[in-house]
């Protein structure tokens, strides 16, 4: 009986987990897409709730890769090819791609001109 409910949630964690970590990212893409606040008061909010959100993309990409390794065939001699990898290679563009506007727009907002 035990066994059955184990399995029973790992079942739901794998069809739950992969379109729960594709809204977050979405989510996250969507807000860290709008214009930083020039404010400094503003935009370090905006830079907080950017961090944050990436600590809670963290935390899901790190539980989803522990139920990818529960879920792993203990018997297999070749390894068996991550299901979440275009996720993680999606969310990855995406925060390098914040990390490069909230560079910018730290730049901008220190006025400085590297020209």
């Amino acid at each position: 009986m035990l066994d059955q409910e184990r399995e029973a949630r790992l079942n739901l964690l794998t069809s739950d987990l992969p379109a729960a970590v594709r809204r977050a990212v979405d989510a996250y893409a969507a807000f860290s897409e709008t214009e930083a606040p020039a404010e400094a008061k503003e935009f370090t909010a905006f830079q907080n709730a950017c961090k944050s959100a990436i600590g809670h993309l963290t935390a899901l990409f790190q539980f989803q890769k522990l139920v990818a390794a529960v879920l792993a065939p203990k018997d297999e001699a070749a390894p068996r090819e991550d299901p979440f990898a275009d996720v993680y290679e999606r969310a990855k563009r995406t925060l390098d791609a914040m990390g490069d506007a909230m560079g910018d727009a730290l730049d901008d907002a220190d006025g400085s001109d590297e020209d």
